[in-house]
């Protein structure tokens, strides 16, 4: 909103500096600027009235005074009336009919009228707020003179709060241009957002300033971004990024992870936790195909954890997605592990158990691995104890009683005395599960071709 007081700015902002009851304001007319009404120009006397006043001494000082606050030769013509003699025509120089003042501006023809503006109309408050005039008071103490008139043309612009009003002299006093500290003058940006944006411009680029310019950045997006294309990652997708995905980015990149490395994961549809474990990885020395694998969204963070450390078992690209893909839970990723790791189950016993989709929670595929690595218990007994319909525990007392003398007859009749029965005898259930053993560790899937039912 433009200054539309009657009183010009920089005549406000030098009573204000000089201080009002010691100043007055006259108004004068000149003869070259009238045309069908007489133009007034504005200039700061001292109280006491414009009788006996020097005029072309006042006009000197109030010259001088614009252009210390930061004026403009367009600023001086405006308030004052004054122009530079260079532009004068040759009739007025022959004629000498203009005054000198001072720094080559004069006074073009004659001076009509000069005289004292009320008190009531000149002071401030009667055409600013007293916050307004406040603000004005604060910015001539911290705003540096040569850009004081330019700040508060921005502060009386619109109805800043003080703290924002303090964001605007603050990005003058760090040397940030009027246009620049412009476009920040926002009401739509609180005091923390004009701070980081003011920091952004005296950082960084000029575009990626103005790809700032949005109130839907807050002012920690805003700072992480700055750390982020401080940190040479001037190209991630930063504009689309979550503030907990642009803190993780910002992180990995302060603590020298290469930008080839976070473009790998900083992506908008990897949520924040899962970019966190995937950063994790590659700090720790994952290898790159294992980080690979770990950037798929529809993982957990619990099931990231798992997938970080599956390249120690060599699985094939099969074997992965069957025992390690995003719809196996991560309990079960790590009863896999277990038996990967801790027991040294080969892969394809693994499968046997572990078929997509998964019919055994985790704490059953526990059970089921520790029987499967147990030598007292035979192949036969395992099939019958792997029976979703039985709890953990019920297969845990399976194993113990079938250890050394049972065989799946008595491993049957046991799980019978638990209220469960299967579907199908022990021999159809061993060579159901050395079927699905073999297919997929022969890269062929068991819901292939035939369509076997996997709950088979």
């Amino acid at each position: 909103m433009p200054y539309k007081g009657n009183v010009p700015l920089p005549v406000i902002i030098m009573r204000l500096e000089q201080g009002l009851e010691e100043t007055a304001v006259a108004q004068y007319t000149v003869s070259s600027w009238n045309t069908n009404f007489a133009l007034p120009f504005y200039c700061v006397i001292p109280s006491g009235g414009a009788d006996g006043v020097d005029v072309a001494g006042v006009l000197e000082e109030n010259l001088h005074g614009i252009l210390d606050h930061g004026g403009t030769a367009d600023d001086v013509r405006q308030v004052l009336g004054l122009v530079p003699r260079d532009e004068l025509d040759a009739d007025t120089l022959a004629e000498e009919d203009y005054t000198e003042i001072d720094l080559g501006y004069c006074i073009e023809g004659q001076l009509l009228t000069f005289e004292e503006v009320d008190p009531d109309a000149a002071d401030p408050v009667s055409f600013l707020s007293e916050k307004q005039v406040s603000q004005l008071r604060g910015m001539l103490e911290s705003v540096p003179a040569g850009s004081q008139i330019r700040a508060a043309e921005l502060l009386i612009g619109d109805a800043f709060t003080d703290w924002q009003a303090f964001a605007i002299c603050k990005a003058f006093r760090e040397g940030l241009d009027a246009g620049t500290v412009g476009k920040i003058a926002d009401t739509r940006f609180n005091h923390s957002q004009m701070r980081e944006l003011a920091r952004i411009a005296e950082e960084l680029l000029p575009s990626v300033f103005d790809e700032c310019l949005s109130p839907e950045f807050s002012a920690e997006k805003l700072h992480l971004i700055r750390s982020i294309v401080q940190n040479g990652g001037r190209a991630l997708p930063w504009r689309e990024l979550s503030e907990a995905q642009l803190d993780v980015a910002a992180g990995a990149l302060s603590l020298g992870l290469p930008v080839p490395l976070v473009e790998l994961f900083v992506k908008p549809q990897i949520p924040a936790a899962n970019m966190r474990s995937v950063f994790s990885a590659l700090y720790d020395g994952a290898e790159r195909a294992t980080v690979l694998r770990m950037l798929n969204p529809a993982y957990t963070p619990d099931q990231l954890a798992c997938v970080r450390l599956t390249s120690e078992y060599n699985l094939t690209p099969r074997q992965f997605k069957t025992l390690f893909g995003p719809e196996v839970p991560a309990p079960a990723m790590r009863a896999i592990m277990y038996a990967l790791g801790e027991l040294s189950l080969p892969p394809a016993d693994v499968l046997s158990l572990a078929q997509n989709p998964l019919r055994f929670s985790g704490e059953q595929l526990r059970v089921l691995f520790d029987a499967m690595a147990n030598p007292q218990l035979s192949q036969e007994v395992v099939a019958a104890i792997a029976d979703p319909a039985l709890t953990p525990q019920q297969m845990q007392q399976m194993s113990v009683q079938c250890e050394d003398a049972g065989d799946a007859r008595s491993a049957q009749h046991l799980k019978e005395s638990f209220g469960v029965r299967s579907v199908g005898g022990m021999r159809e259930i061993a060579a159901a599960a050395r079927e699905a053993s073999s297919e997929i560790a022969d890269g062929r899937s068991p819901d292939a071709a035939g369509k076997r039912d996997p709950e088979r």
